[in-house]
């Protein structure tokens, strides 16, 4: 029998909470573990991460794979803040294998601050292991169930926890970001105007909704468990029954009793209905009601071209952009007085200004206009460049004027439950952003065609919230993915986007694992999907879809990173601007192209090709990515 949370202890403050939730002395992993199963059951492996326990032990006689994640009591900056490794992701994968060959229900665990954010991390691949454990508990054949008992942040968290049943402590949290990260990225006006950072965490909790109310709500979670009266941090014999008595109630219910040996198992049938109903469940991670198709001619007379900067004639540098590509006045003055033909652009190395800004490589001289504009805005040499509009990336990879937009008029207000996302802040950056890009959403889908092969196309806009996916923005991903599927034909991504959308709190977290399970029918099709890592590429976004192309092609000089400078730094933890991009990810084999903008579009047609040239599903069949990535 499963317990239920008494309404008197649900009246707790989100900040208490928080407080409760990070006390030191809170249940850990490795003590609910010991506690939870059968006395004498548990065999411990040799986990190469200290962050991560893994076992396997059985209760009421049921033998499980245990995986749990362990925050210890005190944080030593020494030891990668305590989160998990890639050596930690890379190991679960092993042991969610084991599972399914043997058919054993897997149990987790979930107690993170969030995923390594250090350039080790980086360099070891841990957003492409982080979307690997996602993908793998989307089509893991063994029922999975998921404890979050402290912290559960971000992808380091969903990277650990499964769809089939789950359960939350009544204090336990799951939040798309800490707060305080949330702070530096949404009210750094109020931090420099000297606010102390205790004062922005309640609004800062209000916004990202981390609570297990909240994630009930909108269905992550089944089932959020009592605490003691004083929380999970005293009365540990408590904490450990109540959650022995609803893993056993679960498994009671999934599990037969074999009437010769007595023992309880799972039949294949009845994991493979398991397996649906999950299926089914992520999809529903935002429920949206309609289908708007947009018409060709609407969508481009959207357009605007890019229009000619006008440079001012003194000695200074103006920005072009957000990527720290300036313009040198001096050098343009020259050139002009010389009667040098068009103005060019100066790729200068310029040092971050402030210690939350990522430094580009640069340092390639002048460009011509013409390779500055051949190549769509960016630096032949190094990569860095400008970001582009909507209908540039359309036209980068795209045959002039065969787009044609689908779902353009699907917003929040299609969504089953509109009122959970209209706060009155959410609501004016969204109208804000919709002013100022050609798009309602930052995901614009369609259908199109590559030297005259048909596609369809996901891209995201940098210039609606910073390309940031919510419900809308997974939910156009699904659709998207089961269009390529009704139409045979390959999925193409272009990814050029911060991340998870913070207004939407765990709804964005959830996406990542919506967007992922979208893809899975067509990787058991053979249906290529193929991805694009544009400048920038982070967080969520590159911790998901983006990085489980069949074929994944960087653009050069882009910025590829789990954590983004500004959190990472203001972590205190160092950036080498080396590291985070997708050359580095080239260099490291962790992806399959490194290629200029203008060459983008050479690429994917090779590969579009490739899988028009295959008749048979089982000769273009790709659903791995680079085996060197599990450690």
């Amino acid at each position: 029998m499963i317990k239920k949370v008494p309404a008197s202890n649900q009246q707790i403050n989100l900040e208490a909470r928080l407080k409760v939730v990070r006390d030191p002395k809170r249940i850990p992993s490795s003590i609910l573990i010991n506690g939870v199963f059968d006395k004498d059951s548990l065999v411990y492996y040799k986990s190469p991460d200290p962050s991560l326990i893994a076992a396997k032990g059985k209760i009421d006689g049921i033998e499980c794979v245990v995986l749990g994640q362990e925050r210890p009591n005190t944080v030593n900056p020494s030891e990668s803040l305590y989160s998990m490794t890639p050596a930690g992701y890379s190991y679960a994968l092993q042991r969610l294998d084991e599972a399914e060959k043997a058919a054993m229900p897997v149990i987790t665990f979930i107690d993170t601050v969030g995923a390594d954010a250090s350039m080790k991390a980086e360099k070891g691949g841990q957003a492409l292991l982080i979307a690997d454990c996602i993908k793998r508990y989307c089509d893991i054949k063994a029922p999975v169930i998921s404890v979050i008992h402290g912290f559960g942040g971000s992808g380091g968290a969903l990277a650990m926890q499964g769809h089939d049943r789950v359960f939350m402590l009544e204090n336990a949290m799951e939040s798309v970001i800490s707060p305080e990260s949330a702070i530096r990225i949404t009210m750094n006006r109020e931090l420099a105007a000297g606010t102390p950072m205790s004062e922005l965490i309640p609004l800062a909790l209000d916004m990202l909704h981390p609570e297990a109310e909240h994630l009930k709500e909108i269905g992550m979670v089944d089932y959020i468990l009592p605490e003691p009266k004083n929380g999970a941090n005293k009365g540990y014999r408590e904490v450990i029954k109540t959650v022995r008595d609803a893993i056993s109630a679960t498994l009671s219910e999934w599990t037969y009793k074999d009437s010769k040996t007595g023992e309880r198992g799972l039949t294949r049938r009845k994991i493979d209905q398991i397996v649906r109903d999950r299926y089914r469940r992520i999809m529903d991670y935002g429920k949206f009601e309609g289908r708007v198709v947009g018409s060709l001619h609407d969508f481009w007379t959207r357009f605007r071209k890019r229009e000619p900067k006008e440079y001012m004639q003194d000695l200074t540098f103006v920005d072009v952009n957000e990527a720290n590509l300036k313009i040198s006045k001096e050098e343009f003055q020259k050139r002009k007085e010389k009667g040098t033909k068009g103005l060019g652009v100066m790729c200068e190395r310029v040092e971050a200004e402030e210690k939350t800004t990522f430094p580009p490589s640069g340092g390639c001289g002048t460009i011509s206009d013409e390779k500055w504009i051949q190549n769509f805005y960016a630096c032949p040499t190094c990569g860095k460049g400008e970001y582009l509009a909507m209908e540039e990336q359309i036209r980068k990879i795209l045959d002039e004027g065969s787009f044609a937009e689908t779902e353009r008029n699907l917003t929040l207000n299609n969504i089953k439950d509109t009122k959970r996302y209209s706060g009155n802040k959410y609501k004016s950056v969204l109208k804000k952003a919709e002013e100022n890009s050609f798009s309602k959403e930052a995901l614009v889908t369609g259908t199109g065609t590559i030297d005259g092969r048909e596609v369809v196309v996901a891209i995201s806009d940098i210039q609606f919230i910073g390309g940031s996916f919510g419900a809308v923005f997974g939910e156009k991903f699904r659709r998207a993915s089961e269009l390529a599927y009704r139409k045979r034909v390959p999925l193409v991504s272009v990814t050029s986007s911060g991340g998870a959308r913070m207004y939407e709190g765990p709804m964005a977290l959830a996406q990542m694992a919506k967007m992922i399970a979208s893809l899975l029918p067509l990787k058991q099709k053979g249906i290529s999907y193929l991805s694009v890592l544009a400048d920038p590429c982070t967080g969520g976004a590159y911790a998901s879809y983006a990085s489980v192309g069949d074929i994944i092609i960087g653009e050069k000089g882009s910025l590829a990173a789990f954590a983004g400078p500004r959190v990472t730094m203001g972590a205190g933890i160092e950036v080498d601007p080396a590291t985070i991009t997708t050359d580095m990810l080239y260099k490291n084999g962790r992806i399959h192209h490194l290629v200029n903008r203008k060459d983008v579009k050479e690429v994917l047609s090779f590969h579009v090709e490739y899988f028009y040239n295959h008749k048979y599903p089982s000769q273009r069949k790709n659903t791995g990515r680079m085996p060197v990535i599990r450690q």
